[in-house]
Formats: C-alpha cells, sequence, structure tokens
C-alpha cells in the first residue's frame, strides 16, 4: 500500500485514494508498505508514477491476481523503477529513459527467471509532480 506525503502536510494513502485521483500537489517523499514488511521509501525525484500488474488465468477460473507493484522516480532524462513481484516475493530495479520509461516485469519461459520487458512509454498524465533534490533516494526501511 502506498503512503503519499504531499507538500501541503498532507498524507494520503491507497486505501483513501487511487493513485489517479491524487491531488496535483507536490509529493514529497512517496512511501510503499510490501507485505513482507519492508517499506520502500523515495524522496527528491521530479516525479511519481505508481503501477500495479495483475496476471489473468485463462478463462477467469481465478480471475485476476496481483502480479507486480512497480515503484517510478523520474529525475532529469532518467527513470528509475523498482519493482517488486508479490507472487514470488522477489524485487527488481532498472533505470530507464523518459519517454520509454517502464519495463513490464516477465518471467523467461526457458530460464525460468525474472527479467525486464522491452520499454515503453507511460501514460504522462498518470504521473504527480514531485519536490526534486540533488540527490534523490529510493531505499528500503
Amino acid at each position: 500500500m502506498f503512503k503519499a506525503y504531499l507538500l501541503n502536510g498532507t498524507q494520503i494513502t491507497e486505501d483513501k485514494c487511487e493513485w489517479s485521483k491524487l491531488p496535483k500537489i507536490p509529493i514529497i517523499k512517496l512511501e510503499y508498505s510490501f507485505s513482507n514488511k519492508r517499506i520502500l521509501v523515495m524522496e527528491g525525484f521530479q516525479a511519481y508514477i505508481y503501477i500495479k500488474e495483475y496476471y489473468h488465468f485463462l478463462y477467469g477460473a481465478k480471475g485476476n491476481v496481483l502480479d507486480t507493484i512497480n515503484l517510478l522516480g523520474k529525475f532529469g532524462n532518467k527513470v528509475y523503477q523498482f519493482s517488486m513481484n508479490v507472487r514470488k516475493g522477489k524485487a527488481f530495479q532498472i533505470k530507464g529513459e523518459w519517454g520509454k520509461e517502464f519495463s513490464p516485469l516477465i518471467t523467461n519461459p526457458k530460464t525460468n527467471n525474472f527479467e525486464f520487458g522491452k520499454a515503453r512509454k507511460t501514460n504522462h498524465d498518470l504521473w504527480h509532480f514531485g519536490l526534486p533534490t540533488k540527490n534523490p533516494t529510493a531505499k528500503f526501511k
């Protein structure tokens, strides 16, 4: 579950507001609490986006199951992506370029290992401005 700390002092959590409906107030800090009790903290980026990926079973036998949580932070022309496959409990990161900033986390069927897929552009309207610093950080606490 994400928690966004906004410039006006407000703290908004995912259970109270969808990402797309966050107010247009700069984000000072973005936290994400994973089910394994780890918390990813991102600060100092120019913009942020939160993307969930779902696994869909054929014929809808089990419906949609949350597969991967992705948190991205933009700084300059670079985008830093942090992805957690929630089904397997594995975390990965990659650095991309603005304009092709998101790479889905996939399983290679030949090696059965995770890897990032082809980079693609996101909907830039879903990014929320941050309060940039000289050295943005992303760390687990």
